[in-house]
């Protein structure tokens, strides 16, 4: 009776035992978690106000000379764009430290883990607006004139049309060109000499250039062939010349050639400028410029919301195709620029504004 009481007793102090270590190395690693965020949250005002130092010093570094066609006082922005990259530097730091104080638990208290992530949270909104900052400043001191961007455009279009060589259809160029007149006349860049072109291309895309040219595939036109589907989708390729977020893609590569080398080959690093996809917002005001380009050339907002309706379908089948693997042959270009929908927000979500604005 003894040795089964003592074995009783043995098991017990055996389980209780192991629950204890359990929860001590449980509550160890909970603490390990707090002690790390800790260092992140209090290292992350240091890290953001060197990466923005850092990122405006490399900018400004890397085009030391503005182009000669800039004005005076363009030229003379170097210095203040510095000394505001560091303010802007020491401000973010400054209120990342007033996040901080107000998140961060009292010494001896215990780690709120959940308070400590969202304190990290707000960090990181900080270090990416402070990098949006940035490039923003950069691109205001790189900008470049209508005959500069129209000077790249047109090595561009050389070597784009190397790599999708263009349609050699008449009366589609012609066609298109006759939907885009009224859209064109809208727009106010009046430097830029627009240029519509038809690509031979397996691949259903659309995209805009730096220097005013728009590229429409036949695979494309083949998909979508009415003539709302396709002003519509020339008024979103414009908007984006118009909005100057084509001419941004390249800004800091024009520069760089410029600066060191000239454009006798631009080969990938083109490719990666062109290849590089617009954000949301960018796609959401081309979309919007777009619509109302279509709209004041007379067409009905019925009929322009049609081709995002046939998108849907498209990206449906698009997503069931990459499933199932795909092993169609395109060019190196193609491949950098993907399909369609690789750098545009779902098209739901694009026909749900337009609608909203239509109403």
């Amino acid at each position: 009776m003894r040795i089964k009481n003592l074995s009783w007793l043995v098991g017990v102090a055996v389980l209780v035992g192991t629950f204890a270590f359990v929860k001590w190395e449980m509550a160890r690693n909970r603490r390990m978690l707090a002690e790390e965020i800790d260092r992140s949250v209090a290292d992350a005002p240091a890290r953001i106000a060197a990466s923005a130092v850092k990122a405006a010093t490399q900018l400004l570094n890397t085009n030391p000379a503005p182009a000669a066609s800039q004005s005076d006082t363009q030229q003379n922005q170097a210095p203040d764009l510095l000394g505001g990259l560091l303010n802007l530097a020491t401000k973010t730091g400054q209120r990342a430290a007033q996040i901080l104080s107000s998140n961060a638990p009292a010494a001896g208290k215990s780690n709120d883990a959940t308070q400590q992530q969202d304190a990290v949270g707000t960090m990181m909104d900080l270090a990416a607006k402070t990098a949006q900052k940035v490039d923003e400043a950069g691109l205001k001191v790189t900008e470049l004139s209508d005959e500069e961007e129209m000077q790249f455009g047109e090595q561009l279009d050389r070597d784009i049309l190397r790599e999708m060589p263009e349609d050699a259809n008449p009366q589609a160029r012609a066609r298109l060109e006759a939907l885009a007149k009224p859209l064109i006349e809208q727009c106010q860049r009046k430097g830029i000499h627009y240029r519509i072109r038809i690509v031979n291309s397996s691949k259903i895309n659309a995209f805009g250039c730096a220097g005013g040219r728009v590229y429409i595939t036949t695979a494309f036109l083949k998909r979508f062939p009415a003539d709302e589907e396709a002003a519509m989708t020339l008024g979103h390729e414009l908007a984006h010349i118009e909005l100057k977020h084509a001419v941004h893609k390249i800004q800091y590569l024009y520069r760089g050639r410029k600066t060191f080398g000239g454009f006798a080959d631009i080969g990938q690093a083109a490719y990666s400028a062109l290849s590089a996809p617009y954000t949301k917002d960018q796609e959401f005001d081309a979309d919007a410029q777009g619509f109302d380009f279509c709209r004041k050339a007379g067409w009905q907002a019925s009929k322009l919301f049609s081709v995002y309706e046939g998108l849907m379908k498209l990206e449906q089948e698009q997503d069931q195709k990459r499933a199932g693997g795909s092993s169609e042959s395109v060019s190196e270009l193609e491949r950098r620029l993907g399909d369609y929908f690789s750098s545009h927000p779902h098209t739901a979500d694009r026909l749900a504004r337009l609608k909203a604005r239509a109403s």
